[in-house]
């Protein structure tokens, strides 16, 4: 699943418990990470690209998070 379709899918109390187990406020995510009609306007360090997919509980793995922020190609991408 997409990064920003997960989110998106979550309650308002969701958000907020992911947002802390990550390390942002919601209203980081919703700005910078998750925005709604524009890329991401910032790429966060590795550790927190990999904590990103790890708090998604399987439904977001890190290379589709890894896609979201444009980082690399993934190899399912070069396959296309």
């Amino acid at each position: 699943m997409e990064l920003k379709k997960y989110y998106r899918s979550l309650t308002s109390p969701e958000k907020a418990e992911f947002a802390k187990k990550i390390g942002y406020s919601p209203d980081y995510i919703r700005v910078h990470l998750i925005p709604a009609n524009k890329k991401p306007d910032s790429t966060p360090p590795l550790k927190r690209l990999i904590n990103l997919a790890e708090n998604t509980g399987g439904n977001v793995s890190f290379s589709e998070v890894v896609k979201h922020f444009n980082r690399v190609s993934t190899v399912d991408d070069k396959a296309a």
